[in-house]
């Protein structure tokens, strides 16, 4: 996860074009990017939000299903977690303002197919 983080640290601070940075960065950004078992420790949710706030970094919304992976599907152990992000700089989100991700359910992978639209 932390590596993660770094990657983002270094894109913000080393790219002036327009960049997004689209994958599994393994990690939640808010309590609510989860569903099941116990909560994420404090300082997992604050190590990715210091990477993403106050660095003009913007995460696109999901429509449709709200999470991107899943655990123990159907059964009372079952976890489901926002792990996918799409990271995005103002000056991408100013070129593409009309960017959306459609999240589908998937059948087979514990990951979320996502589709990107513009």
């Amino acid at each position: 996860m932390k590596e993660s983080w770094d990657l983002l640290r270094s894109v913000v601070a080393c790219i002036q074009d327009p960049w997004c940075v689209i994958g599994d960065f393994n990690d939640i950004l808010v309590d609510e990017d989860k569903c099941g078992r116990v909560p994420h420790p404090f300082w997992f949710l604050q190590g990715f939000r210091e990477a993403v706030s106050n660095r003009g970094v913007l995460d696109i919304t999901l429509e449709g299903y709200p999470y991107t992976w899943g655990h123990c599907r159907g059964s009372n152990n079952a976890v489901k977690e926002k792990l996918d992000h799409t990271m995005v700089n103002k000056i991408w989100s100013d070129l593409f303002p009309n960017a959306r991700l459609l999240n589908l359910v998937a059948s087979l992978s514990d990951h979320s197919p996502i589709i990107f639209v513009e």
